[in-house]
């Protein structure tokens, strides 16, 4: 005797939340629009901070040493 089949097929739904794909989508757009417009450091134009630092720590110093 043969075995039975079965006809019906298992369909497995899956659906994604709205955020599941619209935020990859947002992450993409605002990493593009940052490479394809940088903006100049502002950092990058001022004063170097190491001098001022290294002053002010010797004339720490200054005061502990004999």
């Amino acid at each position: 005797m043969p075995a039975r089949r079965h006809d019906r097929t298992r369909t497995v739904q899956t659906r994604l939340p709205w955020w599941a794909a619209v935020l990859p989508a947002l992450a993409f757009v605002a990493l593009f629009v940052l490479l394809a417009a940088p903006a100049p450091a502002p950092a990058a134009e001022a004063a170097p901070a190491a001098p001022g630092i290294v002053a002010r720590l010797v004339l720490l110093v200054g005061h502990w040493l004999p």
